[in-house]
């Protein structure tokens, strides 16, 4: 398991390149984000939402806003993480 913090500055992106041996739990230590998991609809999370990316799945995370979002991603690697 390991613990990791993103800075998505204002207008920025960032990709989580798909693994088949991680889940991701995320969650936004500030700031607000869109977000697309695979291929579901794309949603909106605030300052203490989180949303978890299943092993194997891309996902995107924009910044809209005029200030930098924070992101705080627990990853946890092995087989069974689902």
């Amino acid at each position: 398991m390991s613990l990791s913090t993103q800075v998505i500055s204002s207008s920025g992106a960032f990709s989580f390149t798909p693994d088949s041996n991680k889940t991701r739990v995320c969650v936004i230590i500030g700031g607000k984000l869109k977000v697309q998991v695979g291929d579901e609809k794309e949603f909106v999370v605030g300052q203490r939402s989180m949303f978890r990316i299943s092993p194997g799945v891309k996902c995107l995370v924009l910044n809209t806003t005029y200030i930098d979002a924070m992101l705080q991603v627990t990853t946890m690697t092995g087989p069974g993480q689902q």
